[in-house]
């Protein structure tokens, strides 16, 4: 017997050329892939075509016509569908084939019967929910491009019906409809990130008008690529938005904003990091997008911002880093506080000692919760907004007093504009 002459699920080294039948290196290039398209059902080999014509072609002829040894070898593996099953099939088919229009399978059909032959020859019939004739037809995988397009389906069709202010309109996707990226729905082009972006607007909306109709001082902590303040910047040409971040992230926010807000002004990182003192009135007189750091949280009068705003940043953290945040937060705000994050930190899975569970977040019982829920696209999540005072807090004494701790207490200090204790006579 020809050494040669192996078989096919052997696998054989990359870089071998077999020609399992000596006369078939005398075949042409064009011959081979001219024999092995010659079948039925729009020229995809079957795994009984393979068996008896592949061993006189050889695995050079296979790689021009795209198969790979993998699937040489699955095709011709033991077959995976029972025996009763292969017949009642070729009994159904035969039966089909004689009958007439419009009874008959289509030609679109009949070029499935090969993809159905493999299918049923490499997994046979199991738990057919999990198997890849259904992600073919009903049930995609996640990777499947489809899916997100049916998820963003779902989530414009529920903002459609909040869109008072007719964002789906005024705002445009950041990338073109040549990237595969957007949808067109309603004659609409959309992206996921827009749609989650009006989506978080609409859920503040809820708990103040102001946000997306007046001047305003919006801070956001943790602004990703700057999704949230392209969106608010044209939904509300009046806001002041103001970004701290990391300086990874503050990068690239920092280089793509300016390429997709063509006419907006903007404050680099460079210049308002050497502004000692930072005023909501300098803010709102300067409307436009600024790029800071977290730290320089500190530097901002007590109740500058009208809106603060985090998402996905604080599920990172550990506990006492959140609380720290939520001190500053409460200092610094005077009106809404919007925070979407994981409900468990099980979903991550980083283990580095962040929080774990919506229930372990520092909220001040102070703040007055307008909305807590899951967003419209993921159970996954937990948003809410609280109302914040814009009086600053007392403290000391006058801080136990307002829980009545103490009716012997002096009376709580008083504040200026700008968040500093005014001395008493």
């Amino acid at each position: 017997m020809d050494t040669r002459r192996r078989c096919l699920c052997e696998n054989p080294p990359e870089d071998a050329v077999l020609h399992l039948c000596p006369s078939s290196a005398a075949r042409s290039s064009a011959e081979s892939r001219s024999t092995i398209n010659q079948v039925d059902y729009g020229g995809v080999p079957t795994r009984a075509f393979l068996r008896e014509r592949l061993p006189l072609l050889g695995w050079s002829a296979a790689a021009k016509v795209g198969l790979t040894r993998r699937r040489v070898a699955a095709l011709t593996r033991r077959d995976a569908l029972a025996t009763e099953d292969r017949q009642r099939l070729e009994l159904m088919r035969r039966d089909n084939d004689l009958a007439r229009m419009p009874y008959r399978a289509t030609e679109h059909w009949r070029r499935l019967n090969s993809q159905f032959d493999e299918w049923f020859h490499w997994e046979g019939i199991r738990d057919v929910e999990l198997q890849r004739m259904n992600q073919f037809f009903a049930s995609p995988l996640p990777t499947d491009p489809k899916v997100l397009r049916y998820a963003a389906w779902m989530l414009y069709r529920d903002i459609e019906k909040r869109d008072e202010l007719g964002l789906l309109d005024r705002i445009p996707p950041t990338i073109s409809e040549e990237s595969g990226r957007t949808f067109r729905f309603d004659k609409r082009l959309v992206s996921w990130d827009l749609l989650i972006s009006i989506d978080h607007l609409y859920t503040m909306h809820e708990a103040d008008p102001n946000v997306l109709t007046a001047p305003v001082v919006f801070v956001e902590l943790g602004a990703g690529w700057g999704r949230l303040a392209y969106a608010l910047r044209l939904a509300n040409p009046e806001v002041t938005y103001v970004i701290c971040d990391l300086p990874e992230v503050l990068l690239v926010a920092s280089r793509y904003l300016p390429r997709v807000l063509r006419n907006e002004t903007f404050y680099g990182y460079e210049h308002a990091r050497l502004i000692p003192r930072l005023t909501r009135d300098q803010f709102l007189a300067s409307p436009g997008v600024w790029f800071l750091a977290p730290q320089h949280l500190e530097r901002f009068d007590d109740k500058t911002a009208d809106a603060f705003a985090s998402v996905a940043s604080f599920q990172e953290m550990t506990k006492e880093q959140v609380d720290s945040y939520f001190r500053v937060i409460d200092r610094k705000t005077r009106g809404i506080f919007y925070t979407l994050q994981l409900r468990s930190a099980s979903t991550h899975g980083l283990h580095l000692g962040e929080i774990e569970a919506l229930d372990e977040y520092p909220f001040r019982p102070h703040w007055q919760r307008a909305i807590l829920r899951s967003p419209a696209w993921s159970d996954l999540y937990f948003e809410t907004v609280f109302r914040i005072s814009t009086e600053p807090r007392t403290r000391g004494r006058g801080r136990r007093r307002a829980a009545g701790r103490s009716a012997d207490a002096e009376p709580p200090r008083k504040f200026n504009s700008a968040g500093q204790a005014i001395r008493q006579q």
